[in-house]
């Protein structure tokens, strides 16, 4: 069979590339994350995991790495573990198994718990032989044996039914299915001596977009899902042999932070001073956003301060329930007109609760030394389907006026730095507070 397998893939290699390369020109119009290949599921203590790989490591489908492979598996492995989840991506649309061995060779796999690879789709669209899968594979298993520390996990995820996928449809795509469960056989086999090395098989996930072949985040959601459930425990024991009073060890503590910054507690507490003022700036970002809720938050390693707060008692919450985290992080201004219908927030506790939180919108807030630290944030508990301009402008202004207080408190001012877009007698109105906001230089 092997014979036969190899002298067909030889005889209809040619027509195989011409047949995937005109495929191909149907995904140019698809949408791909544009931004950092990275994605953090909050939480303490958190795992590292690296995806290297094609096909579902791209993000086909959505526009940002939050909502793809990275985004959905940080999530789903916090929701098993406990533990916070930073993902980073090494992803090319053109990766082949022929790129494994020397990306495998040149990454820090040092900082890293799991290294998870999607890499065969390519192959099989090219009609790579299973003697050339089998040199590539082996090297690059043979890389990682050397490189690995004790307790790291390789996980190659096997490729899914070429015909599964709607740009690929006839054609050539029956033979390349034949390839791929010939490709995932000998990845099995070279991978099942390695005590560090698992193989998994990817599930065909029907895409609702239908022919259009675009996957959405529920496809990325599903995957991963069956991802998580196959790391979670090796990361678990890994935790619990690395870990120690002191952190984990293989790392820095700041390494598996999250988000927020590690003298969080302290910077808590020196704005205590400062109370009055911050006070006063939440209440007024509350009406002059119309919302029944504002918050001025700080961030640390496992937890989210709210050092000032207008229409709630709650002092704070666990970092992984934050939505300001994902402001911190981004470094820009978050808005969520309806977190149910956000996969990043629909099963956060704070969303799920009755009269949980439908919208928020937040600015982010940095320390004297550029660091971003907590932000400046409204919530309601309806949706809101806009956000204008002017509203944006006048809770950037009150973000800069709470910034000016807190660094008026770092400087030992005790916080009575009034910043000149605030007036320290509120106006009588939320009308007339946007006023005064939007007439007063940033």
């Amino acid at each position: 069979m092997s014979a036969l397998l190899a002298a067909a893939v030889f005889l209809v290699r040619p027509f195989m590339r011409l047949w995937a390369s005109w495929r191909q020109q149907d995904l140019s119009w698809m949408p791909r994350p544009t931004g950092a290949p990275h994605a953090v599921a909050d939480g303490p203590s958190a795992d590292r995991v690296l995806i290297i790989g094609s096909g579902p490591a791209v993000g086909w489908g959505v526009a940002s790495h939050d909502l793809a492979l990275a985004g959905s598996l940080a999530r789903a492995l916090r929701s098993m573990t406990g533990r916070g989840v930073i993902v980073d991506v090494i992803a090319n649309s053109e990766m082949t198994s022929a790129n494994l061995a020397p990306i495998i060779g040149g990454a820090r796999l040092s900082d890293y718990d799991a290294v998870v690879t999607t890499v065969g789709i390519n192959d099989a669209l090219a009609g790579t032989s299973p003697r050339v899968w089998r040199r590539n594979i082996r090297l690059a298993l043979e890389i990682w044996r050397n490189r690995v520390a004790q307790g790291n996990l390789l996980l190659m995820v096997g490729m899914t039914s070429i015909t599964t996928i709607p740009t690929f449809v006839g054609g050539g795509g029956w033979f390349a299915d034949v390839l791929v469960r010939r490709l995932n056989e000998i990845t099995d086999r070279l991978a099942d001596p390695l005590p560090t090395v698992r193989t998994l098989p990817l599930p065909a996930v029907p895409s609702p977009e239908g022919a259009s072949g675009r996957h959405t985040p529920a496809d990325y959601a599903a995957w991963a899902a069956v991802i998580a459930h196959e790391l979670a425990s090796p990361l678990d024991l890994a935790y619990s042999a690395h870990d120690s009073v002191e952190g984990r060890r293989r790392t820095r503590a700041v390494d598996r932070m999250t988000s927020g910054i590690a003298d969080a507690p302290e910077l808590v507490k020196l704005l205590h001073g400062a109370q009055a003022s911050l006070d006063k700036i939440v209440t007024m970002a509350a009406a002059a956003m119309n919302a029944p809720t504002a918050l001025l938050t700080v961030l640390g390693p496992d937890k989210q301060w709210h050092v000032a707060r207008c229409g709630i008692d709650l002092e704070g919450v666990p970092i992984e329930q934050s939505f300001c985290a994902i402001a911190v992080r981004n470094e820009e201004t978050l808005v969520v007109p309806d977190a149910p219908h956000d996969p990043r927030f629909a099963a956060n506790p704070l969303v799920t609760d009755v009269d949980g939180i439908r919208y928020y919108a937040g600015t982010p807030l940095q320390d004297p030394q550029g660091r971003y630290f907590g932000a400046l944030c409204v919530i309601d508990s309806r949706p809101r389907n806009i956000t204008t301009p002017t509203d944006l402008s006048v809770l950037r202004k009150l973000a800069t006026a709470a910034q000016s207080t807190i660094w008026g408190a770092i400087f030992s001012d005790g916080g009575r730095v009034a910043h000149p877009a605030v007036t320290q007698d509120a106006p009588t109105s939320p009308a007339e507070l946007r006023r005064e906001l939007l007439a007063t230089p940033a």
